[in-house]
């Protein structure tokens, strides 16, 4: 019996795959379908947000979630549903459109008008904390309180209003060129 030893000797550009080796091959095979892929996911998702939220669905999951976004944002969580429904969409057409590219300022002004609606809603609620989940949620309500605290309750309404036009105005690019 010989008492060889074998020993091995790695190269040193080989390497064992690892977690990112297998996602780089996953993206390299199936890399066409992301885009389909996280639209599908982001329509589908909007879809049973919407439903959650107008109770014709119910379940584990979505109907803590429907009550949760009632609950913060008010009617803001229809606008944020169908935002997630556009971004979907959006997802869907940038194979076909590649050369589009994403107006990050755009996408900026209208969160705000967004953020600006809820505080409006919250302020026709009369800012009170009891109506806030059926009107601007408890994060119009907040930031509707933080306002009236800071300027007083007509400079409140002036700024919200003004500030509600001019992000409209920019996230919508109603403005002509």
């Amino acid at each position: 019996m010989s008492n060889q030893r074998s020993y091995r000797v790695d190269e040193p550009g080989a390497t064992k795959p690892d977690f990112v080796d297998w996602l780089q091959r996953v993206q390299t095979h199936f890399g066409r379908f992301s885009w389909d892929a996280g639209g599908v996911i982001l329509l589908a998702l909007a879809t049973m947000t919407l439903l959650a939220l107008f109770n014709l669905t119910g379940g584990l999951l979505l109907t803590p979630l429907a009550n949760t976004l009632w609950r913060w944002l008010g009617w803001g969580s229809v606008l944020l549903a169908l935002s997630v429904g556009l971004a979907g969409l959006a997802l869907l057409r940038k194979r076909q459109h590649q050369e589009e590219r994403v107006r990050w300022g755009r996408v900026i002004a209208f969160e705000i008008a967004v953020f600006f609606f809820i505080i409006l809603l919250a302020i026709f609620s009369g800012t009170s904390l009891e109506k806030a989940p059926a009107f601007g949620g408890y994060v119009g309500w907040s930031l509707a309180t933080l306002f009236t605290r800071l300027v007083g309750d007509l400079w409140r309404n002036v700024l919200v209003g003004f500030g509600l036009l001019v992000s409209t105005i920019l996230a919508f690019d109603l403005l002509t060129k």
